[in-house]
C-alpha cells in the first residue's frame, strides 16, 4: 500500500526540513506491522475511516500521533515532529525526557540545576553522588 501524505513540511529546531515522507514512512510501517487498516485502527483505537483519512494525507492530530506511537512502540516526540506538532513534541520531551520516559518533578528539578553548572562542577557533583551511593550500599 502506498501512503500519499502531502502535509506541511515543518522546520525542526536546528533548521532542517522534516520531510513529510517521514510521517508517511511511520504510517506505512505501522500499517505493514498491523496487516490491515482495520487492525491498525484497532491498535490505535481509531476507526477504519479515520485511518483511511490519515492514509490519504490528512494530518493526524496530537491524539492520533500519540496513539500511533503507543501502538508501534515509538518515541511519541518523533511521531509528533513528523506530523508537524513541533511545539507539543518539544514540550513532551521537556516534561518526560528525550525518549518519552516518564520523569518526576524531582528529576526535572535536578536536570534544571545540573544545566546551570559548569562541566567541572557537574563532574564534581557526580563524583560526590557516586561516593555517597557506594557508602549506602555498604550499610
Amino acid at each position: 500500500m502506498t501512503v500519499n501524505f502531502q502535509g506541511r513540511q515543518p522546520v525542526d529546531r536546528i533548521g532542517g526540513i522534516v520531510s513529510s515522507s517521514s510521517l508517511a514512512e511511520l504510517i506505512a510501517d505501522a500499517l505493514q506491522r498491523a496487516g490491515s487498516r482495520a487492525e491498525l485502527g484497532k491498535a490505535m483505537g481509531l476507526s477504519r475511516q479515520r485511518i483511511a483519512l490519515i492514509l490519504q494525507g490528512e494530518s493526524p492530530g496530537i491524539e492520533a500521533c500519540l496513539r500511533l506511537a503507543q501502538a508501534q512502540d515509538r518515541d511519541p516526540a518523533t511521531v509528533l515532529r513528523a506530523a508537524g506538532h513541533l511545539g507539543v513534541a518539544d514540550l513532551l520531551a521537556a516534561l518526560y525526557g528525550a525518549k518519552g520516559e516518564r520523569t518526576t518533578a524531582t528529576d526535572r528539578r535536578w536536570r534544571r540545576l545540573r544545566d546551570t553548572l559548569s562541566p567541572a562542577d557537574v563532574a564534581a557533583v557526580e563524583s560526590v553522588l557516586v561516593r555517597l551511593a557506594g557508602k549506602s550500599k555498604k550499610s
